[in-house]
């Protein structure tokens, strides 16, 4: 099977997806001074997300993939062409949950390709070219929209909108296969301690993820950070995940192996510790990237463990994506509340609170399952 097409519309999406983020997070940090209104808008996206992605996964299976991807794209143009209007926290909010719906159905859609028809070291390589398509979108579109917000809100929304229609242009020529894969049939079976661990930590990180993308452009704001200067932190912690993405696909010896998985998520606590103190942009780029590279291991470690060896990938497969949304779901709302209460550094120390939580029960999780440490499934 062809699996290019997917890696462009991941890397294409993406550069759309991340500067969607900063052009709304700015707007909605230019329309209210509430941090808790900024964290329930993101809270109401992922929730839209949550709650439509496993209708419209299945869905494509029943009409074609391509009729589903062309419409999310329509809609994520609405959501930008909104940003356009004069800014007040409906719009905002109306944008945040057209583009939950654009994830909803664009992301399940082209998950159908990725790992599909591959197990061990070909999964590894397939699900890393995927990682790799995405995260290198993530990294540029910020670059890019952070210099464009410099000139204006319509240069931004610009150049995004043009994204969205070559991502239309190329999805429109992509030649869809004459015949649907067998219907995957689950068997019972236990759930693997590296299944588990790899949700947990998934959970716990994009907890934080969801915390950085929404609220961290109104802290460097009053930091006195430039729209540039935001954007381009932004697009150093996707190359974080663009550079750890690489490695973990040239150098597999991290598969099944909890130590990798811990210091790594050492390594983004640190990171939190520094963007808690906000010791200005060399702290906070540095503590950016340090985050990036834990939140790479852990989701690249979770997607393969729930397809490796699995007789029933594609519900363990929907289960990282349950915890993974369910984790950037939580965490702009606890962290607009705690920034209202308290500043806005306190969500950062809160995700610090959550990840090490979470180190600890994946711990004790491996402890119990010590004699299936060796074993995929």
């Amino acid at each position: 099977m062809n699996k290019l097409p997917m890696y462009v519309a991941a890397l294409m999406m993406d550069i759309v997806n991340g500067s969607f983020f900063l052009i709304a997070g700015l707007v909605a940090a230019a329309v209210t001074d509430n941090p808790i209104l900024i964290g329930l808008a993101g809270t109401v996206h992922f929730g839209v997300k949550i709650l439509l992605s496993v209708y419209f996964g299945h869905l494509s299976d029943q009409i074609g993939r391509k009729p589903l991807l062309v419409a999310s794209c329509l809609i994520l143009a609405l959501a930008l062409m909104l940003l356009l209007l004069p800014a007040n926290m409906t719009v905002v909010f109306l944008s945040f949950i057209l583009a939950g719906i654009t994830a909803a159905i664009f992301w399940p859609v082209l998950g159908a390709w990725a790992g599909e028809g591959a197990d061990g070291e070909e999964l590894l390589d397939d699900l890393g070219k995927f990682n790799i398509a995405f995260s290198l979108g993530m990294t540029v579109g910020p670059f890019i929209t952070g210099w464009l917000m410099g000139r204006g809100m319509s240069a931004a929304v610009g150049f995004t909108l043009i994204g969205v229609l070559g991502i239309i242009v190329f999805v429109l020529r992509v030649k869809e296969p004459t015949g649907q894969a067998q219907e995957e049939q689950p068997q019972p079976g236990t759930l693997p301690p590296f299944v588990l661990i790899g949700w947990i930590a998934n959970f716990a990180n994009f907890t934080a993820v969801g915390i950085v993308r929404i609220l961290f452009p109104k802290m460097a704001l009053e930091l006195g950070i430039s729209s540039f200067g935001i954007g381009t932190l932004f697009g150093l912690f996707y190359l974080a995940w663009l550079v750890t993405f690489i490695i973990m696909r040239l150098y597999p010896g991290w598969q099944y192996n909890a130590g990798p998985l811990y210091i790594l998520q050492g390594v983004g606590i640190c990171g939190f510790a520094l963007l808690w103190k906000a010791w200005g942009p060399l702290g906070l780029a540095l503590g950016l990237v340090l985050f990036g590279v834990c939140v790479a291991m852990t989701y690249y470690s979770s997607l393969f463990y729930c397809q490796d060896g699995q007789p029933d990938r594609g519900r363990k497969t929907g289960y990282h994506e349950l915890f993974l949304g369910s984790g950037m779901l939580m965490g702009p709302f606890v962290g607009g509340i705690l920034a209202d209460r308290f500043s806005l550094q306190t969500p950062f120390a809160f995700c610090i609170l959550v990840m090490v939580l979470a180190v600890i029960v994946q711990t004790r999780i491996l402890q119990q399952g010590r004699k299936d440490l060796s074993h995929p499934g």
